[in-house]
């Protein structure tokens, strides 16, 4: 679930080099993997989406990787505000049987005072309710800081910033599909 990012924009080809895709790839058939990604959408309408539950399969173990709040970021809102609208979301979906990730969220060419809002987000999403509610953060801003998530243009990650992504992705999920 998440924003532009997750739907693999900047990457050269969303339906092979994408997150998710890339992940499909690596696993083919023993997993499903169903990318909602979506161009421009914010957190608070991801949170409104309510046909999550139409993709989850009974009997496996389902599991939702969720990646936004810098389009909410781009439009104004504060740290405070999308953190809890984040915790809800991806508590709901824990109480109802997925298995959670949170992503950190990228930075990107924000004045500084949005910027200090996406740090201030990030620093909630790894410290905050979400961790101690056993929702596993996965810290791509980091990965990022330390110049492992190159962008394509002043947003989205290229072809290389999704391939870190996904490696940093891929034992989160291993974990989260082998835990009971």
């Amino acid at each position: 679930m998440g924003d532009s990012i997750t739907f693999g924009q900047g990457s050269s080809d969303p339906a092979t080099k994408s997150r998710p895709a890339l992940f499909e790839q690596r696993f083919g058939t023993k997993v499903d993997v169903v990318n909602k990604g979506i161009n421009g959408i914010t957190l608070g309408s991801i949170a409104g989406i309510n046909d999550i539950g139409a993709i989850k399969r009974p009997g496996v173990r389902n599991v939702a990787i969720v990646l936004a709040g810098s389009n909410d970021l781009e439009q104004g809102d504060k740290a405070p505000a999308l953190y809890g609208t984040l915790r809800t979301y991806v508590t709901g979906l824990k109480a109802s049987g997925w298995k959670v990730a949170v992503g950190t969220i990228l930075a990107r060419h924000f004045p500084p005072d949005k910027e200090r809002e996406r740090l201030a987000l990030n620093a909630m999403i790894k410290s905050g309710e979400i961790a101690a509610a056993g929702i596993v953060v996965i810290d791509y801003a980091r990965a990022q800081d330390k110049g492992g998530i190159p962008l394509a243009d002043p947003v989205h990650p290229d072809d290389t910033g999704f391939v870190t992504m996904a490696a940093l992705e891929r034992p989160v999920i291993l974990r989260l599909l082998r835990s009971k």
